[in-house]
């Protein structure tokens, strides 16, 4: 996109898009919507929430919860100014 009052960030090259979970009832790759190289572009697509909501419950890719626990710690705290996972 163009940002002309940023210093040094005036000019990027992206790609946009929409993911959804790597599952049987989604798309193959992941990818819901996507837009074109290097355009200033927004990207619109339907989204059925209910169907999310169901997948994060009792879809077959549960990578929260299959995540290697003695790898990655969780941590919150609400007075923290800062947040880690």
């Amino acid at each position: 996109g163009n940002l002309p009052f940023v210093d040094n960030a005036d000019l990027h090259y992206a790609r946009a898009g929409i993911f959804t979970p790597a599952d049987v009832s989604f798309s193959r790759d992941g990818i819901a919507a996507e837009s074109s190289e290097n355009i200033e572009t927004m990207v619109v697509h339907d989204v059925d929430v209910e169907l999310l909501r169901r997948h994060k419950l009792r879809g077959t890719v549960q990578n929260w919860n299959d995540r290697r626990r003695d790898l990655y710690a969780v941590t919150w705290s609400e007075e923290a100014d800062h947040h880690s996972i």
